[in-house]
């Protein structure tokens, strides 16, 4: 980009103000640092053009919210999900948080809209990459519906720990975390079974 600007009117420091920057990271579904590149480009960014980027409005990287929801049976509240042209893969209930909330509130909206259950936050567990943060929540109330604004949820599952293991995944880094947590909640219920 500074190259072709470069090439365009012969000089970079012939640009009086930049008005608008944004970017996009095509990457490969293993690389899960596309916040870091473009950090990195708003780094440099600053360094070129310095105060010309005065009122230049640059977003905060994406950051969002992942619920682990698990029933009575031991299953985690899974969703199908991918834009109209993708094949469809399955995640646990997540999405972007909106600049005025908490991340719990982005964790109990977004399983909302995904599944219609309300949910109540019991516990941060992590954050995945400095960037999505996972939550362990309850259902309190709602019924199974989707009623997706984004119109990239197609269906709404519980999934035993069995299916975790074979399931076509969005998030292949979650497999792991998903069936140890299955695993660690299954003990937890025959420990307290137990006395």
């Amino acid at each position: 980009m500074l190259a072709v600007l470069h090439e365009a009117i012969g000089a970079l420091d012939k640009v009086k103000r930049v008005v608008k920057i944004q970017g996009f990271v095509n990457s490969t579904p293993e690389f899960t640092e596309q916040h870091k590149v473009l950090n990195g480009f708003s780094d440099l960014m600053i360094d070129v053009f310095g105060e010309r980027l005065d009122g230049v409005f640059m977003t905060e990287p994406w950051t969002g919210s992942a619920a682990i929801c698990i029933n009575q049976k031991n299953e985690i509240l899974m969703v199908l999900q991918g834009k109209p042209e993708e094949v469809k893969k399955w995640s646990v209930p997540s999405g972007g948080k909106l600049p005025e909330e908490t991340y719990e509130e982005c964790c109990k909206r977004e399983v909302y809209e995904e599944t219609g259950f309300v949910v109540e936050v019991k516990q941060r567990l992590f954050v995945k990459n400095g960037i999505v943060h996972y939550f362990l929540v309850e259902v309190v109330g709602g019924t199974m519906n989707i009623q997706d604004p984004d119109g990239l949820i197609y269906d709404i599952s519980w999934k035993s720990l069995e299916e975790i293991y074979d399931l076509d995944l969005c998030f292949e880094e979650d497999r792991d975390m998903i069936i140890e947590v299955l695993k660690q909640n299954r003990e937890s219920v025959k420990g307290s079974e137990n006395q």
